[in-house]
């Protein structure tokens, strides 16, 4: 949650960075001291993740405490019951001449607030007041929310902000009075056909009302020229009526990323979706330069419609990512049928990219480390067994560009948390594995958030 009480004894206003010198007025014989900005920048920066000294920071003078709250208040979260914070911050807002951070923010993240049994913001405010402390914040980001739930005014208050992008996580815009009433989508999109600044959105995980929705099938907002930074195809579903290039006319759509998700629909709806999605993807495809294919998940198993994928006018695509793979997809043998299946979609899916694919630079994996009730000293081995040579050679041969294999370990919804180590030295232990990682050409990471965005 956010806390505003570390820089209650910070306080000066932020200033301009200065390309001069710095001068400590605390010292009575008013020393001057000549140092380059862009050193001092780079020192600063270096400090990202110390919190204390960044804060300490703050009391020494105008450039340092201008750089030290950018790297703390640049994104601002409040998370789940985060109510009264958020509420405590607008008040800060408003009542205030100035702060010492606001002009740092950049973007602002809300998730799981404004249910119901929480505290309620009050209305009333001087929104634009409020935004005039937030010159800079450009980047809005709603996670895990129930759009209706949001009180109205500050909805508003969201439309009015000058961001440039706007993500849209986990958001349920179901309505509780009519099957289809999607209809609150309507209005976002109305909403943010007038926002000026508004540059780029994602779309991604949206709880909806499946089915036919002619709110939105007959509404002429969906028109305009929209950039996605990202989308997923659950979502996508939702604008099946007004994005398909069979019927709209002129559709000027450009997606950066796809996320590939078929695992959670009924083979009913994979079979009416799949040639929307074929036709989308065609559409699409040469702005695209990123996609994730979701081959399974603990949940659903292995999705139909995947290998049916058409990537060929994926033409700038510098990234595909594959998961989530479970640790038995690794087994010793290589004759397990899940891992045959799953490596074989792999590569009619890399085949389906143009020939040679001459943007293509890296091919990541996505691995959940942890399953539930099983321990790593059973399954890390398999990772350490597995053919990644043969992989990465063949990758080498497909692409001619290919820099880099990455093996992403991520935590399962079980877990809050794990020990990456026995995971990571397991795959260190396999033929190459580390030769190739000091070489560039493999990369191991981490990713306990649970988040792929």
């Amino acid at each position: 949650m956010f806390a505003l009480s570390p820089t209650r004894e910070h306080t000066g206003r932020i200033l301009p960075s200065s390309r001069g010198r710095l001068s400590n007025s605390s010292h009575d014989n008013d020393t001057v001291i000549c140092f380059p900005a862009e050193l001092m920048d780079r020192i600063i920066d270096h400090l990202h993740n110390d919190r204390p000294t960044l804060l300490r920071l703050g009391l020494t003078c105008r450039q340092t405490l201008m750089r030290s709250r950018l790297l703390l208040y640049s994104e601002l979260k409040f998370t789940k019951y985060g109510d009264r914070h958020f509420d405590m911050f607008l008040n800060l807002l408003e009542a205030s001449t100035w702060t010492s951070f606001t002009n740092a923010v950049e973007s602002l993240h809300l998730k799981s607030l404004f249910y119901p049994e929480a505290h309620w913001n009050l209305p009333n405010r001087d929104f634009s007041r409020i935004l005039a402390h937030l010159p800079n914040l450009k980047t809005l980001c709603l996670t895990a929310i129930d759009w209706r739930a949001i009180p109205s005014h500050i909805r508003d208050f969201f439309l009015q902000i000058n961001i440039t992008h706007l993500q849209l996580d986990t958001v349920d815009f179901r309505s509780t009075s009519n099957r289809y009433g999607n209809g609150h989508v309507v209005e976002l999109f109305v909403a943010l056909k007038v926002q000026p600044s508004l540059k780029t959105i994602t779309l991604y995980n949206l709880h909806f009302h499946h089915g036919s929705c002619p709110v939105i099938s007959q509404h002429s907002t969906f028109q305009y020229p929209i950039r996605l930074k990202l989308i997923d195809t659950t979502s996508l579903l939702l604008f099946k009526d007004v994005w398909d290039p069979l019927h709209a006319n002129d559709l000027d759509i450009t997606v950066e990323s796809l996320d590939v998700r078929l695992g959670d629909m009924s083979k009913g709806q994979k079979d009416a979706y799949n040639p929307f999605v074929a036709r989308f993807l065609r559409q699409i495809g040469p702005s695209l330069q990123r996609v994730f294919i979701r081959l399974t998940s603990p949940r659903f198993g292995f999705p139909d419609g995947v290998e049916a994928l058409d990537l060929s006018q994926c033409i700038n695509v510098r990234i595909v990512q594959f998961g989530i793979f479970q640790l038995d997809h690794f087994s010793r043998s290589g004759e397990q049928a899940s891992s045959i299946m799953i490596m074989s979609t792999i590569w009619k899916s890399l085949s389906s990219l143009p020939p040679c694919s001459p943007m293509l630079e890296q091919v990541v994996f996505i691995v959940q480390t942890e399953e539930y009730g099983v321990t790593a000293d059973s399954k890390a081995p398999m990772l350490e067994s597995f053919a990644w040579l043969d992989v990465i050679g063949q990758l080498q041969e497909m692409f001619p560009n290919f820099k880099k294999f990455t093996v992403s370990l991520c935590l399962t919804r079980y877990a809050d948390e794990v020990d990456f180590g026995q995971y990571l030295a397991a795959l260190r232990r396999a033929p190459g594995i580390r030769q190739l990682e000091e070489k560039g050409t493999v990369l191991l990471q981490m990713n306990p958030s649970r988040t792929y965005l």
